[in-house]
């Protein structure tokens, strides 16, 4: 099996446009992306390219560390008329973390150099009549 370089290329910065997405348009989006990064990262990050994983799991730390610094510290905004103001600055922090490095990691995925892949197909496994 023949992977390309472009698809090695477009697995490795799938999960960082995901993760630029789910900050820029946290309502609708974060809660998805949460659930379809599990799988983004699952499937990507043991890939037949080396740089795939390593990108992977870099964008995925980012991910999951903000995600979660967000929920711990929102718990701790005090409820006053100037909520909204908290969760504005809460949410402002997570682009921030989030964002700048996403695109640093964009740029330097795409600046990369990859190459095809040829890869065996995996192997079955049958079972004779006479091991049996």
């Amino acid at each position: 099996m023949r992977i390309t370089a472009q698809s090695a290329r477009r697995s490795a910065y799938m999960f960082n446009w995901g993760s630029i997405a789910a900050v820029l348009l946290p309502l609708p989006f974060l809660p998805l992306f949460f659930g379809a990064s599990v799988f983004l990262y699952t499937m990507n990050r043991n890939h037949p390219e080396p740089k795939v994983g390593y990108y992977m799991q870099r964008s995925a730390n980012r991910f999951y560390l903000t995600a979660g610094s967000v929920i711990v510290l929102g718990k701790f905004i005090p409820e006053s008329a100037s909520t909204l103001k908290w969760y504005f600055a809460l949410w402002l922090l997570a682009v921030v973390v989030l964002l700048l490095p996403s695109v640093k990691d964009i740029y330097a995925i795409w600046h990369d150099s990859w190459v095809d892949i040829d890869t065996d197909a995996p192997k079955t496994a049958t079972i004779n009549a006479e091991e049996a």
